[in-house]
């Protein structure tokens, strides 16, 4: 299991990744949520929020959060194949 450091480094890494290749720019959106209100974030406003481990505004929740949940899931699942 990763820790909260290890899943909040590779989550930076990824976007840092997508920007310096040119892939993506800091204003692009970068998740979008089919709900009413504010349903949109940047890349921008992803990247703040993980570096001060905070929620984005609106967003329902911690990117770290998802992403160990995520992988506390797939260990339960494989763990059962």
């Amino acid at each position: 299991m990763k820790t909260r450091e290890e899943a909040q480094k590779e989550l930076l890494d990824s976007i840092e990744n997508q920007i310096k290749s040119g892939e993506k720019n800091w204003g692009d959106t970068a998740v979008w949520s089919p709900k009413k209100g504010k349903n949109s974030w940047t890349f921008r406003e992803m990247y703040d929020a993980i570096t001060k481990d905070i929620e984005p505004e609106e967003y329902g929740g911690n990117p770290i959060d998802t992403l160990l949940r995520y992988y506390e899931w797939k260990d339960k699942k494989n763990k059962n194949e």
